[in-house]
């Protein structure tokens, strides 16, 4: 019965460490993918503060870098393609106001 306690405690501590870990994912942004690791991103895409769009593929895996920050996002959207306001997927200090992605049909779902 100690042993079943000791283990119950464990499990416990160990899902609330991996919780902290968990990046925070703004209302809304699900519907455009997850978050990803940055070692993940198959390409990277540097802006500027005058930024005002993003081309990405749905399916891709990209980093996304504003001078000093930077994130990496997995674009999985139910639609066929798609636009999301950045400011729905970074991190609230990312900085790039009013920038969109626009997420085009997944190559290799194309019947071409």
């Amino acid at each position: 019965m100690k042993a079943t306690a000791t283990l119950a405690a464990v499990l416990v501590l160990s899902c609330a460490s991996a919780a902290q870990a968990m990046p925070t994912v703004r209302v809304g942004a699900a519907a455009y993918g997850m978050p990803a690791p940055a070692d993940a991103a198959s390409r990277t895409i540097v802006l500027d503060d005058h930024a005002r769009y993003a081309n990405v593929n749905d399916g891709e895996t990209v980093r996304f870098v504003h001078g000093d920050h930077s994130f990496a996002w997995t674009f999985n959207t139910v639609q066929r393609d798609g636009v999301a306001p950045l400011d729905k997927i970074a991190p609230q200090d990312f900085g790039v106001d009013g920038a969109k992605v626009y997420i085009a049909p997944n190559p290799l779902y194309n019947n071409s």
